[in-house]
């Protein structure tokens, strides 16, 4: 029998789903609801609530009730926001290399978000979403999400999360992982620009500027092509990331004591 008390507990599972799907990237584009979205999130909360759901109080508040819907919320958007780090890293990665390719102003528009994105940075970004979609990343952000109900069920409006230690940390390390997925082609780059250089200093009447962006340009996706084999392992360990990440997040909000220092090893 459906009770006020059911249709609440679902409620609340409903709006931590629908936090993460509208927030995590790899579920849609831009913030608005789409109609496939909405019946994935309803068959989601459905699946979810079907095997690890519980109800609430009948007698809520309307105060009490809209608490507990907020800390809902903030734990979706907290599971998406790891996501959306871990793809940053490859968008980081293509706005060092298009930077020294001297890419940085040549930029796409999405027509849905609205938001700019450079050429080179929509290339690695391409190819860590194909990445994370072959190593079955999005089922990892799923189970992450059943997981959360086990460590943080629904009915409680303490919010004890250490998010900011963590996401200092998340950011420290966001930025460490993308300098050494674009390490490659950056370093490719600085010997060409110091060959480059030497060059113009020892045949003056070559024309560096014309010819030095014609050769970075092309030698740079020629790098990118060399080096491909070598981004494989850069992926891993970024999806390695994710899933660390995604744990001391979950143990965060179980309440178990986060070693924010030992984060990354």
């Amino acid at each position: 029998m459906i009770t006020t008390a059911t249709l609440a507990a679902f409620g609340l599972y409903l709006i931590r789903t629908g936090a993460l799907f509208v927030a995590a990237p790899v579920f849609g584009t831009g913030a608005a609801f789409s109609g496939y979205r909405i019946a994935l999130v309803f068959a989601v909360s459905f699946l979810l609530f079907g095997s690890t759901g519980a109800e609430v109080e009948a007698d809520l508040s309307p105060i009490v009730f809209g608490m507990m819907a907020l800390r809902e919320v903030m734990i979706g958007l907290s599971l998406a926001f790891i996501l959306v780090l871990v793809q940053l890293i490859a968008r980081m990665a293509g706005d060092l290399v298009g930077n020294q390719m001297g890419l940085g102003m040549a930029n796409q528009t999405d027509p849905v978000t609205g938001v700019q994105t450079a050429l080179i940075s929509r290339v690695y970004d391409t190819i860590f979403i194909i990445g994370f979609l072959a190593v079955d990343g999005h089922h990892v952000l799923l189970r992450a999400l059943s997981d959360s109900f086990d460590r943080a069920p629904i009915g409680r409006i303490n919010m004890e999360l250490p998010m900011v230690e963590l996401i200092v940390r998340f950011f420290g390390e966001t930025f460490e992982a993308g300098i050494t997925f674009a390490a490659p082609v950056m370093v490719f780059m600085l010997l060409l620009s110091v060959l480059i250089g030497t060059l113009a200093r020892v045949v003056p009447q070559i024309n560096v500027l014309e010819m030095g962006f014609t050769f970075r340009v092309g030698l740079a996706l020629v790098a990118m092509y060399i080096f491909a084999p070598i981004i494989s392992p850069a992926l891993m360990n970024i999806y390695d990331l994710q899933s660390e990440w995604l744990n001391l997040l979950l143990d965060g909000m179980s309440g178990q004591p986060v070693m924010v220092e030992a984060i990354g090893g």
